[in-house]
């Protein structure tokens, strides 16, 4: 058997092996990608040239995502998850290694469209547009995974212990138990859900807050996100069912405390959206959500970038233009909600937040004039206002708000 055919068998076997565990088609053909674009190379190129070639997408596939990991760590104090680089650069080398795959395959099947090589110019330029078109949208749907250790400040505060849930699929869910030093018995649980591309010790502020509160803090990484498993971002569609399965796991670590669910940004969304599934939830505190993904997407994207995205999360089994938290149940009724945001935000635009708050009448609200995204929990009136909620279910917080 040619060396052609045995990688092109072996990525049906990855292809239908991923769809069988459970993966979309997207991911399962990301996975199978590589096997599938080097077969093709190893039937059209002469095999040290197929080598070459191969070799030089399979680098760059595994550089870019180790690159983009690095900056991230850079800028955000943590590191990129080995693993999480490996899968991605695997993957990334499937598209690279796609477009003179695909470029040899047109020649062998049109040779027409492609030679003399005046005519390759249309080819080449539309996979290029098609790259620059996937590219983006992919990257939302799997962000880099990076992790951290614990700020000195959190554990001052805090006596940290790992554990691993399980969302509602059965996806591994890497968590931290934050339990306060300063009170005997926590007086309550806050579990905490980070936003787009986070990790659940990359929130210091929130985590300080309510420890020095004499509060346990349960974060949680997000499923493709820090040390969880792998997987596409959905935006709150697949996390909301994930927050509603581990919340009794969360009930059970409170023994009979109050429990209050937290969440920022995307993670905010998926308090509005599983908010009234939350048994026996005390409140809700939520910063700077989007309104409607579909209409952010629009704003946030290019036209055929935008349409490429929700191409892809159809493809990966998401409908994302159906996430619309501001028609949330858990906003007309349910338990006390606090909702925060910033008035120039530039992530998510401060409209967003606003037509969040406009279907609760019965929130309370704040709005910081001037701050980036996720600074709210860095305006004094809010971290106020959080702790007068969680006083709310358990009196003589002991804490102020003030950072020393």
């Amino acid at each position: 058997m040619s060396a052609a055919a045995i990688l092109l068998n072996g990525g049906i076997v990855v292809a239908v092996v991923a769809v069988v565990a459970g993966s979309q088609v997207l991911s399962a053909a990301l996975l199978a990608a590589p096997l599938m674009s080097m077969a093709v190379l190893s039937a059209a190129l002469r095999p040290g040239l197929a080598a070459q070639v191969i070799a030089g997408g399979l680098l760059l596939g595994l550089l870019l995502p180790w690159l983009q990991g690095l900056a991230l760590a850079r800028r955000y104090h943590g590191h990129a998850v080995w693993w999480s680089v490996a899968l991605r650069g695997w993957c990334c080398s499937g598209v690279v290694l796609a477009c003179p795959g695909s470029y040899l395959l047109l020649a062998r099947l049109a040779p027409g469209l492609v030679h003399p090589w005046t005519h390759a110019a249309p080819w080449l330029a539309l996979q290029a547009a098609v790259v620059l078109l996937v590219l983006p949208p992919l990257a939302n749907l799997y962000v880099q995974q990076i992790t951290a250790a614990d700020a000195p400040q959190v554990l001052a505060h805090a006596i940290t212990s790992d554990l691993v849930l399980h969302g509602y699929d059965g996806v591994r869910l890497q968590a931290r138990y934050y339990r306060p030093r300063c009170v005997a018995q926590p007086r309550g649980l806050v579990v905490f859900t980070h936003g787009f591309g986070g990790w659940k010790e990359g929130f210091l502020n929130h985590l300080t807050l309510c420890t020095r509160s004499g509060w346990a803090v349960l974060a949680y990484d997000l499923r493709g996100h820090g040390r969880s498993q792998p997987g596409a971002v959905s935006f709150g569609g697949r996390e909301q069912e994930d927050l509603v399965a581990l919340w009794s796991q969360a009930q059970r670590l409170a023994a009979g405390a109050p429990v209050v669910a937290y969440g920022v940004s995307m993670g905010a969304v998926v308090v509005l959206l599983a908010g009234n599934r939350l048994a026996g939830c005390a409140g809700l505190v939520v910063e700077s959500p989007f309104g409607d993904l579909a209409r952010l997407m629009r704003h946030a994207l290019p036209g055929p970038i935008s349409w490429c995205g929700r191409t892809l999360g159809r493809c990966a089994g998401l409908a994302l233009t159906r996430i619309v938290p501001q028609a949330a149940p858990v906003l007309a009724s349910g338990p006390p909600l606090l909702i925060g945001w910033i008035a120039d935000d530039q992530t998510i635009p401060a409209a967003e937040s606003a037509s969040v708050a406009a279907q609760a009448p019965r929130a309370r609200t704040l709005v910081m004039p001037h701050g980036e995204h996720l600074d709210t929990i860095t305006w004094l009136p809010w971290r106020q206002a959080v702790i007068g909620l969680l006083a709310e279910f358990a009196p003589r917080t002991g804490y102020d708000g003030e950072v020393a």
